[in-house]
């Protein structure tokens, strides 16, 4: 490869390389890491724009994927999406809330799994022309430079996360459920999203909330879904 990859696929024990490659996504280059030095070199050289991370999750080797979930994420906001054999609902709620952006089921539908990759590319690259700055209290989203920050502290965000915080609010008041924020954001059908949104909201608590257990800004409308208020 004569040119820096867009997006790379981490370990691969399967043919996940070989059928994205085969994707053709938008021209994008691909790249195969094999190891954990690799990996964190890659990423902070900005070589990537989209990581999947394909690992067993089983045994010990989520332990260790997780590990290193939690440490890509505390240097970078690359766009993460696991690739797993897993089917435990506890393991894929571990490894989004150590930083995974989305989880897919390695036996799932190449399609499926094209429309999951460009909408986190999408996501990632994605700039307002506008300089509209929301405000919802101390809390701050400046959709021209996608920057969200508290008392005027910058917030480290995922693609993701940033763009659930803008769908909130740029509509104020308004309570949206846990369908309707799944399919804005990730622009597919929603099928039992609650624990992917559940994860996604906690998440984002944390970063924003003085408390997260008693959020001023992220709100749960009992029976409808969340709001900013």
């Amino acid at each position: 490869m004569d040119k820096a990859f867009e997006i790379a696929v981490y370990k691969d024990d399967t043919d996940l390389f070989d059928i994205v490659e085969q994707m053709q996504l938008e021209h994008y280059r691909t790249g195969l890491i094999r190891n954990k030095e690799e990996l964190h070199r890659r990423i902070k050289s900005g070589e990537m724009q989209l990581l999947l991370f394909d690992e067993n999750m089983n045994d010990e080797n989520w332990r260790l994927g997780i590990k290193t979930l939690s440490k890509i994420r505390r240097y970078s906001n690359i766009p993460i999406i696991v690739v797993s054999s897993v089917k435990q609902d506890y393991v894929k709620i571990i490894a989004l809330n150590s930083g995974a952006d989305d989880f897919v089921e390695r036996d799932c539908n190449s399609l499926e799994l094209s429309a999951r990759i460009t909408g986190q590319l999408r996501r990632y690259h994605q700039l307002r022309s506008t300089k509209r700055v929301y405000r919802v209290g101390a809390l701050a989203l400046d959709a021209e430079r996608r920057i969200v920050s508290v008392n005027e502290r910058e917030v480290s965000l995922t693609p993701t996360e940033y763009e659930i915080i803008k769908l909130l609010m740029e509509n104020k008041g308004q309570a949206f459920s846990n369908e309707e924020i799944y399919e804005r954001i990730w622009h597919m059908s929603a099928i039992q999203p609650e624990n992917i949104i559940a994860v996604h909201m906690n998440h984002i608590r944390g970063k924003i909330e003085p408390d997260p257990k008693n959020p001023i800004y992220l709100k749960v409308i009992w029976g409808v879904g969340y709001k900013m208020e």
